[in-house]
């Protein structure tokens, strides 16, 4: 055994890539990061074998280790070559597959005599090396050294069409090429140029090169896991540095005592290391500006709020106060897009001190970046060509104020943009950010082009109310003697605006629903199952809402039809009861619905297909407004009526609101919070037809968190 300086090199080598090698297979999570640990311990074991090769005085021994080391050295072409075309996406397969196939029969000839390599001589004073080559020897260097240089020249060529991030790490990976230099000198021994080994200094290099990469320029988007690691590390040494004065103290505990300690102190720490960790989380997040945050709930938060808000000013300020929650961003900005005009509107400003609202659009950006949708990060938009004396360009915008812009698009149609200042970290954006404000803008450009067709829509409403007034207050200047039809037309023309404006907002509801869930199925974010399941529940809430609204004008307009029969209506009763117990709360057992026994009922007179509907209503609202708990159907006579009582233990309805819920397009405050989506309406149909049939609907009682009682009457037979 003798150390040397090509053994040293050669261990610290081995020992590095082997760290970066586990550490990029075990956290990375891509195929891309965990070939590059492959790779890593490719290297390695060139490193440990060319070491005991070093330290080797016997020459068998140093025959055995360098066709150790060999089995590195001949599969790094071939895995940097899978790795190059894996990471330009380049459909080289059968000729990596080709690759892969030659290094295994060069693997197999490593371990014949005379086959790959020929002879060993003492070298340099210090160690056995290879000083003829063998048979395939030659073929093996020629294959290696083809696959380097297709590698350089596809990264070259992909180096020269890149732009930002991307361009800086092809440059690493093509400096990272030098090692390969180093590492191609030891071909030289065999061929009578016998040059020491010092070279190898260059592979021993490539980890930490790699190492700056990752936390200067997103490499293989592993920074994020470098610092997740560092907070489990740092959260798993604190916790040892809290066992270690208690451990220190069971020295002083009876023999017989040591291990059920030791088990309560295992215990304790194993509970105890979440809240550590969740600690160190916060104390990054808050006050070294590193965020850690998982893309898809972001996605799921916004998606949700996309949906459920109308106005336009709530999302953009939601979606700042979220990016400063995760980015720690200060600044941040929306456009929306004029096509008539070719012009960019602020429609959202924060952090920014811009001169001027408006800017003229950009060919070059709307070719190269806009309607491809790709978001632009600060390197690319330095190479925004402006045109002298552009300053109200968008290009000078984006160009000289953000860190990253995300076209807004729909349907291949510019909406606008979206611009985010720095990170409150200093650090780029990375590959998993791209991503996640990529989704975000779309599903933003489709929200904003269906809330432009509402407020156009409202714009046509309020056009529409402002020329019926008019024409109203005009009848009733030139004929007083319409004067009790001129009301009854005002009535029916509120009625009209009323219906135009409480239908534009429920349905928008249900459009949005199906509109976000058919770009979520598009964008794979939803199974295709699960976004099924959101278009049904859409339009199955637009059939409800077109029927109510349906019913409800022909009740304005005039008293509805009926087709009064003497009629049994438990069999009704017992239909819709069974048809409500599909509802999910009931078939989870989580709501119970009671008939009275009483087997036989007078016969009463109404209509039995329109009661059908009133009795939906109610037992309806009993189910949706109760959490848990029961719904009770009983009767009474009380004289010539049939009184029907449903009675539930749901929210209730506050004292100062019985009055109110039967007028249409009226809700109960608990209602509305408990139910955002209903249309105010059924109850109000309810009232009228079961009035129509001769009866009437009553509100028994009510107390707000233990439930309602409704009653409705219909004439005996």
């Amino acid at each position: 055994f003798k150390m040397n300086t090509f053994a040293i090199i050669s261990i610290l080598t081995g020992i590095s890539s082997s760290f970066l090698g586990l550490f990029m297979f075990i956290r990375g999570k891509s195929g891309l990061q965990r070939l590059w640990g492959v790779f890593c311990f490719s290297v390695a074991i060139w490193g440990f074998g060319a070491y005991m090769l070093a330290v080797s005085a016997d020459k068998d021994r140093a025959l055995a280790w360098i066709r150790i080391a060999h089995i590195g050295v001949i599969l790094i072409p071939a895995i940097f070559f899978n790795f190059v075309n894996y990471y330009l996406r380049s459909k080289w397969k059968a000729f990596t597959v080709l690759a892969y196939v030659l290094a295994f029969f060069f693997l197999f000839t490593n371990f014949y005599d005379g086959w790959f390599v020929g002879d060993m001589c003492w070298m340099f004073n210090e160690f056995y090396y290879p000083c003829e080559p063998g048979i395939f020897y030659t073929l093996f260097v020629a294959f290696f050294s083809l696959l380097v240089g297709l590698s350089i020249i596809k990264l070259w060529l992909a180096y020269r069409q890149a732009k930002g991030a991307k361009r800086n790490q092809i440059l690493y990976f093509l400096v990272l090429l030098i090692s390969f230099v180093g590492g191609g000198a030891n071909f030289l021994p065999p061929y009578g140029i016998r040059i020491y080994p010092i070279f190898n200094i260059l592979i021993f290099a490539f980890p930490f090169l790699i190492g700056y990469a990752i936390a200067a320029h997103r490499l293989m988007d592993m920074k994020i896991i470098l610092r997740k690691s560092s907070v489990y590390f740092f959260s798993f040494f604190t916790l040892l540095l809290l066992l270690v004065p208690i451990e220190l103290a069971v020295v002083y505990l009876p023999p017989s005592f040591r291990f059920f300690f030791n088990l309560a102190v295992l215990v304790a720490a194993v509970y105890t290391f979440p809240y550590i960790k969740d600690l160190f989380f916060y104390i990054a997040n808050k006050y070294f500006s590193y965020s850690f945050y998982r893309p898809q709930d972001l996605i799921s938060e916004v998606s949700d709020k996309l949906i459920s808000t109308l106005k336009s000013s709530l999302i953009y300020d939601f979606l700042f106060k979220s990016f400063v929650d995760v980015f720690q961003i200060n600044n941040f900005l929306i456009l929306k897009y004029d096509k008539s005009q070719g012009i960019y509107k602020t429609v959202f400003l924060r952090g920014y001190k811009l001169k001027r609202k408006t800017f003229s659009k950009d060919d070059y950006l709307e070719k190269e970046f806009i309607k491809k949708s790709e978001a632009m990060v600060k390197e690319e938009l330095k190479s925004c060509r402006l045109e002298p004396g552009s300053k109200d360009s968008i290009c000078h915008l984006i160009s000289s104020k953000v860190d990253i812009t995300v076209p807004l698009v729909s349907k291949n149609r510019i909406i606008g943009l979206m611009a985010l200042g720095s990170k409150g970290s200093g650090d780029m954006y990375s590959e998993v950010d791209l991503y996640t404000l990529k989704i975000i803008g779309a599903q933003l450009a489709s929200a904003m082009e269906s809330r432009g067709l509402y407020e156009r829509i409202h714009q046509l409403n309020r056009s529409l109310k402002r020329k019926v007034d008019e024409q109203t207050a005009d009848i009733e200047k030139k004929a007083m003697q319409l004067k009790e039809k001129n009301k009854r037309l005002k009535k029916l023309l509120e009625m009209k605006n009323d219906f135009l404006r409480v239908v534009n907002h429920q349905l928008n509801t249900p459009i949005s629903i199906i509109k976000n869930s058919v770009f979520m199925i598009k964008q794979k974010n939803f199974s295709q199952d699960k976004g099924l399941k959101f278009i049904d529940e859409g339009i199955k809430r637009m059939e409800e809402i077109t029927h109510d609204f349906w019913k409800a004008f022909v009740f304005e307009g005039e008293a509805l039809k009926m087709q009064i029969k003497k009629t049994n209506i438990r069999p009704m009763i017992e239909e819709t009861v069974a048809s409500i117990r599909e509802a999910s709360k009931v078939k989870e057992n989580k709501v119970s619905i009671n008939i009275d026994k009483l087997e036989e009922l007078p016969e009463v007179l109404c209509d039995n297909k329109e009661l059908a509907q009133a009795f939906y209503n109610l037992l309806n609202n009993s189910v949706a407004y109760t959490e848990e708990g029961s719904i009770d159907i009983y009767f009474k006579t009380e004289g010539s009526y049939l009184k029907v009582f449903v009675k539930d233990s749901g929210s209730g309805i506050d004292k100062n609101e019985h009055e109110k819920i039967f007028e249409k397009f009226t809700r109960g405050s608990r209602a509305i919070s408990s139910r955002p989506g209903g249309s105010g309406l059924g109850l109000y149909i309810s009232k009228k037809i079961i009035e129509a049939c001769g009866g009437k609907l009553r509100l028994e009682e009510s107390t707000p968190g233990k439930g309602s009682t409704f009653s409705f009457t219909l004439p005996i037979a």
